[in-house]
């Protein structure tokens, strides 16, 4: 169903309306009948065409009899794990639509009989995301995420914003990174390696990828890529694996021994994703599936999440992870991927990044790549990882007066400030004014001490115009 106007959608168990999932924006079945729309899972939306189901994002389509096979081994799983007590996903064929009622909840007459909820009586018990959660929604680039390699893909997010919210410590080589606004910067070596640097390369996938996933490696690099059936998968285990050789191969040691990476499986998950969000930590999440023959899948489908939250519904707590399912988003069919909410009892495990790393920063003076200093900002190294990062503007702290240069009628009217970078520049005096008796007064700067008695300037008579003294 539909529950905002002009976009968003939550789906729900028909026999006890557990929520699923919901958006705040898009809906993968703005274009399907209420009647012909099911759900198969996390990102699995699915229209039914007479004897078969069409996948809305892959067009991929699977008999009845193998959704059956799909659903019930769905069903058995989500029940077996007991996070969520009254949860029921049926088959494919039998899973209630969609219904696009723009206020209440409605359920099919072989429902339990509980009385539909409107969506206003949907309290929100908590909320939370990562503080730095733009990164997942302005969608950073990443790697076309085919059949199979979604695992790949999780890794490039989760180790992408590490390094953009880490300042730069994890990928220190040039042509791993793309611009924010989509630049190559691998040519440009004196650029600061931070916040502009928001993106990661098809380089710094496949780097990934060749030591996660290896067939889908030989796959995509020799053109087979658009062979969905032919790529390969990878697990968890398989992620932190890739995350360890990255490390060992491409990060220093000093930043590298302060990493920290865990896995969780099952019943610890979702606590530890709050845990991990709680601390800013975006979290690798498996979300279990099965194949076609309804056979339980090795790796099922890898999503970062950055938050989450928990509904009180009737009394009923509802836990759901927040995550960016890794795929571009398809606005034509109405799917947005950056911004999912994912009931947690499809979370079966997990990956954590952490680091306990502390720059040990010092300043330095920018130089751009034609030798130019920049006469607005510095850049922050840190001695330790040699993360470059810039800061803000020029901070002057000294100054040291300029005896001959800028001299005005024998007085010199700037002197030179220096930044603690290095930086220094001439500047202007920052006079103010103090009256020495009845013919004179002093000037003196405010920054550097330069000072200077000179006669009063009197606008009227008994008093001057510039320190206000009178007599």
């Amino acid at each position: 169903m539909t529950y905002k106007s002009g976009g968003g959608y939550a789906i729900f168990s028909k026999d006890d309306m557990q929520l699923l999932e919901y958006s705040e924006r898009g809906n993968p079945y703005k274009d399907v009948g209420k009647d012909n729309a099911y759900y198969a899972g996390p990102s699995e939306y699915y229209e039914k065409e007479e004897t078969e189901f069409k996948n809305i994002k892959t067009d991929r389509k699977i008999s009845i009899e193998k959704a059956k096979k799909i659903g019930e081994k769905t069903s058995e799983f989500v029940n077996s794990i007991n996070i969520l007590k009254r949860i029921e996903v049926k088959s494919l064929d039998s899973l209630q639509s969609i219904n696009k009622n723009e206020t209440t909840i409605e359920k099919s007459s072989e429902s339990t009989g509980k009385e539909p909820v409107p969506i206003d009586q949907y309290r929100v018990v908590s909320k939370k995301y990562i503080d730095n959660k733009e990164y997942f929604q302005v969608n950073p680039y990443f790697a076309y995420n085919v059949y199979g390699t979604c695992t790949t893909v999780a890794t490039q997010l989760l180790l992408g914003y590490n390094n953009w919210a880490k300042d730069g410590r994890l990928i220190t080589n040039p042509n791993f990174l793309w611009g924010r606004s989509g630049e190559d910067i691998s040519q440009n070596l004196n650029k600061p390696l931070h916040k502009d640097t928001i993106s990661t390369t098809d380089a710094f996938y496949l780097c990934l990828l060749e030591e996660i996933d290896p067939e889908g490696y030989e796959q995509t690099i020799t053109n087979n890529a658009d062979k969905q059936e032919d790529m390969g998968g990878a697990t968890i285990a398989d992620a932190k694996r890739g995350i360890l050789y990255y490390l060992e191969n491409y990060v220093e040691e000093t930043v590298r021994n302060q990493i920290t990476v865990s896995t969780d499986y099952i019943f610890g998950v979702y606590n530890t994703i709050v845990t991990e969000t709680n601390y800013n930590r975006p979290v690798m999440v498996g979300i279990k599936s099965y194949e076609e023959d309804g056979s339980l899948s090795t790796s099922g489908h890898m999503v970062v999440a950055y938050g989450y939250q928990t509904f009180d519904v009737a009394g009923e707590n509802i836990d759901g992870i927040i995550c960016h399912y890794g795929w571009h988003d398809d606005e034509e069919k109405g799917i947005i991927y950056n911004e999912v909410w994912v009931n947690s009892s499809w979370a079966t495990c997990c990956l954590t990044f952490s680091t306990s790393h502390a720059h040990t920063d010092k300043f330095i003076t920018y130089v751009n790549e034609e030798g130019e200093t920049n006469e607005d900002t510095h850049i922050l190294r840190c001695a330790t990882c040699n993360r470059i990062a810039p800061t803000n503007n020029h901070a002057f702290s000294t100054y040291e007066k300029i005896d001959v240069f800028g001299e005005r009628d024998g007085d010199p009217v700037k002197h030179i400030a220096k930044c603690y970078c290095g930086y220094t520049c001439e500047e202007e005096h920052s006079f103010y004014y103090y009256s020495r008796n009845n013919s004179t007064h002093i000037k003196k700067c405010s920054k550097c001490g330069h000072k200077k008695e000179e006669p009063h300037f009197q606008k009227y008579p008994g008093e001057c115009w510039i320190c206000c003294a009178k007599w």
